[in-house]
């Protein structure tokens, strides 16, 4: 049985238990599926979660990792938490647009502070039912919420500004489909694991991520040209830990309290000790295989492009909205509201991230 009725290790008894016991130094193990690889700083991140936790509960709950989608894709991250296929997995929550509320932080040329975007959404998950209800409703207990870097253009071939991206063909979904066609780019829908082979064959000259997902998934290997859109777009992706709501809920108070303080231990410091970090050593690890990180201009171009971007991203999203929660221009202010009030600055953008860890 995954949930152990007696968590001996620690003391911890959970109610409602009858019929089969444990014995002495039974532990829970839960399954964690990762997308990414094991040293990725969202693994380590985690890992320091887990860490955490297990310390915490004198190592009654323990943690067995599945890296590099092992375990689920991401597409379907979601449902392979809901049904219990994983206990705990990594989401992104574009991945399922029907959530309406969670998805406000995948819209662009919002939000340039990666540590207030991650702290504006946790707090909405806590404070707001409408935010939690969306993931109640499919047996998921968000753990912690945390941004990608802001995105980049990977290319092919070089280019020498936003004019070229005229017409290219570039991996680009949700959100980031509409910003690039506002550019007159040609955003194609391609899977994260089809993304490689279909910039090596051709299918697409190119493709918008950011650019830890970018080393991490070797994609410089065939798009070594890499351009910094993320200073005019801002963060387009909010991801998070989630856990089996059943699994989460039979396990006991004190130690759903333990996780809960961990969880606002490393949201609150996951952008200064691994988020940047990460970044930084994916600059090298690119720069080191031929690859170049470059500021893209025009910045008059690309001022009007963020000015144009943010009123047709707000609108596309309230109309997607309607209907579905109630007054989303509300909800959309909210939102733009909090991080307004929690942002001390806008991040560096990678490309000044990636000249520093060059010197």
């Amino acid at each position: 049985m995954r949930i152990a009725c007696v968590l001996s290790a620690a003391g911890l008894v959970a109610s409602g238990c009858s019929g089969e016991s444990s014995g002495p130094g039974d532990t829970v193990t839960l399954s964690v599926s990762h997308v990414v690889s094991e040293d990725h700083g969202f693994s380590e991140a985690f890992g320091a979660w887990a860490e955490q936790v297990t310390t915490q509960t004198g190592g009654a709950v323990e943690f067995e990792h599945f890296y590099n989608s092992a375990l689920c894709q991401l597409p379907q991250a979601v449902e392979c938490i809901g049904n219990g296929t994983a206990d705990i997995s990594f989401v992104t929550h574009a991945y399922t647009p029907e959530l309406i509320q969670q998805n406000l932080s995948s819209v662009p040329f919002l939000a340039h502070d990666l540590q207030a975007a991650s702290d504006t959404h946790n707090q909405l998950q806590e404070t707001s039912d409408a935010y939690r209800k969306e993931y109640d409703d499919r047996n998921v207990e968000v753990l912690f919420n945390f941004t990608n870097s802001p995105p980049v253009v990977a290319l092919k071939e070089p280019i020498d500004d936003f004019a070229d991206l005229s017409g290219k063909s570039l991996r680009a979904t949700g959100s980031m489909a509409a910003a690039m066609e506002a550019i007159g780019a040609n955003p194609v829908a391609v899977g994260p694991s089809e993304i490689y082979e279909s910039v090596e064959r051709g299918v697409v000259e190119g493709l918008v991520l950011p650019l830890e997902t970018i080393v991490d998934f070797r994609l410089h290997e065939v798009a070594p040209y890499i351009y910094d859109i993320g200073e005019y777009v801002g963060i387009y992706a909010m991801s998070m830990f989630g856990m089996n709501q059943d699994t989460f809920q039979g396990l006991p108070d004190e130690v759903r309290q333990i996780m809960a303080t961990a969880s606002t231990d490393i949201s609150t410091r996951i952008v200064e000790e691994w988020v940047l970090p990460w970044n930084a050593k994916t600059c090298a690890t690119a720069m080191e295989n031929g690859g170049e990180i470059n500021a893209i201009g025009p910045r008059e171009v690309g001022e009007d492009w963020a000015r144009r971007g943010a009123e047709q991203q707000r609108q596309a999203w309230i109309d997607s909205a309607n209907g579905k929660i109630d007054n989303p221009e509300a909800a959309f202010d909210e939102y733009v509201n909090l991080y307004a009030e929690l942002s001390e600055g806008n991040t560096p953008p990678t490309h000044q991230i990636c000249a520093g860890s060059a010197g």
